[in-house]
């Protein structure tokens, strides 16, 4: 697997979808998959991201981590990830299709071990 994308969800199911929506269509050079930590939401993320299982073109894995927090919740998804290059992104996020090619010639042209977008 060459890219693993998790991204941690507290009851923001409306913007979940659209940042699903958005990364449908990321292109890359190799496999990749998305994983979704809900950390212990109330509303229906788990639905949410259930429903775009069938059409996701990559594999789309849910998982629940009840410890709340941030570093709790990405942790869960880095610990459940198969990619050599992890991208974490937020749930209210829209990426550019060439976002994980951009990542990773960024990492290949700089040498380093890690890259991070605007703040």
């Amino acid at each position: 697997m060459k890219f693993s994308v998790i991204i941690a969800t507290y009851n923001r199911a409306e913007e979940l979808v659209k940042t699903l929506e958005s990364l449908k269509k990321l292109e890359s050079t190799g496999p990749w998959e998305v994983i979704v930590v809900d950390n212990n939401s109330q509303d229906n993320t788990r639905d949410v991201v259930l429903q775009a299982v069938d059409s996701f073109p990559v594999p789309l894995h849910y998982l629940m981590e009840k410890e709340q927090g941030r570093s709790a919740a990405l942790n869960a998804g880095i610990r459940a990830s198969k990619g050599e290059i992890l991208a974490i992104t937020d749930d209210d996020v829209r990426v550019e299709t060439n976002w994980l090619l951009n990542a990773e010639q960024a990492l290949d042209r700089l040498n380093c071990d890690y890259v991070v977008g605007k703040a």
